[in-house]
């Protein structure tokens, strides 16, 4: 369920409707990319998700890559009483 969220998550992100021949991205996921050995995505298409969060990330939050997974990481989680 993971691997469908994250190719959902894909188009989200870049906003585009298009299909990579390989990987997540791919127009369908067979049961043997879901259950079989590790699926991600292609050098390239981690670049334009990067460059795609980068730009929508606000100031109080940092978005950055692990290996080959998009990961958000929150600044401050308290309060900012004023």
């Amino acid at each position: 369920m993971a691997l469908v969220l994250a190719h959902e998550v894909y188009h989200a992100i870049l906003r585009t409707p298009e299909h990579i021949a390989h990987g997540i991205a791919k127009t369908s996921l067979t049961p043997s990319d879901l259950f079989g050995g590790p699926i991600g995505f292609a050098p390239d298409q981690m670049k334009r998700i990067e460059e795609a969060l980068a730009s929508a990330a606000d100031s109080h939050n940092r978005l950055t890559v692990q290996g080959n997974r998009p990961v958000v990481v929150l600044a401050n989680l308290t309060a900012n009483p004023q």
